[in-house]
Order: structure tokens, then sequence, then C-alpha cells
């Protein structure tokens, strides 16, 4: 694997949290989550767990089929907060127009890369090289930039990190 990236689940909510939602105590918050994510499936059943063990009301789910949908959630108030993967959430509120931002940190992450056959050692090291290039030349943070994804950047691309 050559690496290029770094990702794991954010959460967003309207701009200035007017719920005051905490992602690390969201019980009785509507959260929007896409069906069949990580942050469905792994996230949240652990975060409903601390909830009910502390007395305190779960979180109120809403599982939407596309992420887009539990975007326009927030944005439009039908849900107080969303999770998502990290890279999904950045760009959301870029694009939101103001009317989403990222909350917290990033948590559960994990380096992107290119998966390379194992015996093609020398193609890795091409595209290692490559990447670097682009990051020196400034061209992979203004990638990131242009995305809304600048705090997954990593600072060297590597095989096998």
């Amino acid at each position: 694997m050559v690496s290029y990236f770094n990702a794991g689940t954010q959460w967003a909510t309207a701009k200035g949290n007017p719920k005051g939602v905490d992602p690390n105590n969201a019980c009785g918050k509507t959260v929007a989550v896409q069906k069949g994510t990580t942050q469905l499936e792994d996230d949240i059943p652990v975060k409903q767990k601390k909830c009910t063990d502390a007395g305190q009301p779960k979180i109120n789910l809403v599982v939407r089929e596309k992420q887009d949908q539990a975007t326009a959630d927030v944005a439009t108030g039908k849900a107080d907060a969303m999770l998502a993967d990290s890279p999904v959430v950045l760009y959301a509120a870029k694009q939101s127009q103001g009317k989403l931002e990222p909350l917290g940190t990033i948590y559960d992450a994990a380096p992107y890369g290119y998966v390379i056959p194992k015996p093609e050692t020398a193609f890795a090291a091409a595209i290692a090289k490559a990447l670097q290039s682009l990051d020196a030349d400034g061209t992979y943070k203004s990638i990131l930039a242009k995305w809304g994804n600048e705090s997954g950047a990593i600072t060297n691309s590597a095989v096998n990190p």
C-alpha cells in the first residue's frame, strides 16, 4: 500500500451547533446516519449503550439510504447532527454554503492508500515518489483544499506505512 491520506469518522451539525450536540454524549439528540456504514454498525451502538448505561435517553436515529439525505436532514433541521466518514462530512460542510460545520475531531482514523501487488515494489516506489512530488510543489494541499479535506493531509507518502 502507498499511503496518501488519513481519514476517520467526523460529526457535523448546523452552523453554530444550535442544538448543543456533543459527539461524546449525543444522548437524546436526533442524529442522521447512512445505512450500512461503519458509523451505524460500529460507532452508534457503543454510544447508545453508553447512554442507556448512564440512564440517559437513547440517540434518536434517522437512518437514510444515501448520505446526501442525512446531510439534508441536518441542513434543514430535521436532525441535530450527522456522522460519516471524514472526507464526506468535510466536503458536505464545504458545499453547504455555511449551513453545516464539522463538529469535534476526526476519530478512528486510518491511512488511505493505493494497494499495489506485493511483487511490484518498483511501481509502489514510483507512486510514492510522485505523491511526494505533488506535496513538494503544493498540488497535494491544493487538491485537498478544493474538497475541504485539508485535515486529512499526511506529511509523507510511503510504501507500507
